[in-house]
């Protein structure tokens, strides 16, 4: 993870960023905590010797994984703190996450050229 850390730090221009293992074998999500009293961003990504992908060898298997991290990274950097309290149904929550993913891509895609998932 220290490796993952350090890219979710230097993209998010942010040091308050933590990575953990997220108890899952496909999930990969951000949330906002305190740690300390201080506020904290987190990215849960699955645990990397559980992780399972349909493909061929390795290196598409951290390519994916990578990008995983990424997206979540745009998030800390581009998406509003109030987003994740938005929407007072499921459906609405559902909605505003597929057009705030598509947003945050095309931010970090900007900020990042080269990094195009």
């Amino acid at each position: 993870m220290d490796v993952t850390n350090f890219l979710s730090r230097f993209l998010s221009g942010k040091q308050n960023v933590m990575v953990v293992p997220s108890g899952s074998k496909d999930t990969f999500a951000t949330a906002e905590t305190k740690v300390h009293g201080k506020p904290y961003h987190v990215i849960s990504l699955p645990d990397w010797q559980t992780y399972e992908l349909p493909v061929a060898g390795g290196f598409d298997k951290w390519r994916i994984y990578r990008e995983g991290n990424w997206h979540e990274t745009c998030h800390i950097k581009h998406s509003p703190s109030a987003l994740y309290k938005w929407g007072s149904s499921q459906t609405d929550r559902f909605v505003m996450n597929v057009l705030e993913d598509f947003r945050v891509e095309q931010r970090g895609v900007r900020d990042w050229v080269g990094y195009l998932p």
